[in-house]
């Protein structure tokens, strides 16, 4: 009796995390290495330039000290409009903002996709709050976009939809995991030419409905019914796991207290429609 009790008490494992989230990680470090590049680019210009900007303030500020004392300036104002046709003052007065503004810029992408990942590996011993839903959307895209380059095109169809309440980071997660199915499915059509993938958001009898859909090499009755089945797949051996579906399954049910299901797109191509309990603010008032 003890010991079932002692084991009924055990706190339950973390889920895994989806097999996608590693499939993305050189797409992540791609995206991040391309901020820090124009980052680094921007700041050795900033450098110099204002190191050649002091330099100019410092023989503006000896002439203005002359003309003060009435000593001969003309040799010290000769000496600035030298420096300042060496340093093209007007250049850098004209570049250095933008210069900056890139720094601000690349440190800004870096800090959301490090916030991306972090939600996506955190684990989730906290409490649920409210998720909007385009905002997890958002950033499901951009943790996909080098997993998308020159495969598909991401089109986002959102309407307006109340937040949801759950683990944000579950929700991102989920989402990841379909893109990168959807990426699976474009590229296996082999049509040539860019894919389409679309995500959806619609709000319907207190539920929000978030979609994926690709056109890709589609899916039957069959293999719809048993895509959320532990380890199947129709991938080659080595390309998948059979888990992620699976998982993303358990996420949106345990977590977010929604449901998940898959069907073929009515041209071609495969839906999968993710259903929420809408649980916005004006809701929990």
């Amino acid at each position: 009796m003890a010991s079932a009790t002692a084991h009924a008490r055990a706190p339950r494992p973390a889920l895994p995390q989806l097999e996608a989230i590693g499939r993305i990680a050189a797409g992540v470090a791609h995206e991040i290495n391309t901020p820090t590049q124009y980052i680094s680019d921007a700041a050795h210009f900033a450098k110099d330039a204002v190191v050649d900007l002091l330099e100019l303030l410092q023989l503006q500020s000896a002439a203005l000290a002359a003309l003060r004392t009435g000593a001969p300036a003309a040799g010290v104002l000769a000496a600035v409009d030298a420096s300042a046709a060496r340093i093209d003052s007007n250049f850098i007065q004209a570049e250095l903002p933008a210069a900056l503004a890139s720094v601000i810029e690349g440190s800004t992408r870096i800090a959301e996709i490090v916030r991306a990942m972090k939600a996506l590996t955190h684990p989730r011993t906290d409490a649920p709050t409210f998720i909007e839903v385009h905002a997890a959307i958002a950033m499901a895209v951009r943790m996909t976009r080098s997993t998308l380059r020159n495969i598909a095109i991401v089109e986002l169809d959102l309407g307006e939809v109340p937040a949801v309440r759950g683990h944000a980071g579950g929700l991102v997660e989920v989402l990841v995991n379909l893109i990168v199915n959807a990426t699976d499915a474009v590229t296996e059509a082999a049509r040539g030419g860019l894919g389409h993938i679309c995500v959806r958001s619609r709000h319907d009898g207190g539920l929000v409905h978030i979609t994926v859909e690709d056109d890709g090499i589609g899916v039957t009755e069959e293999i719809a019914r048993l895509a959320f089945e532990p380890f199947f797949t129709t991938k080659a051996i080595g390309r998948g796991t059979g888990q992620g579906l699976t998982l993303a399954q358990r996420v949106i049910e345990q977590q977010l207290g929604g449901r998940v299901v898959m069907r073929a797109g009515e041209v071609r191509g495969t839906v999968v429609e993710i259903s929420l309990p809408a649980d916005g603010p004006e809701t929990a008032q």
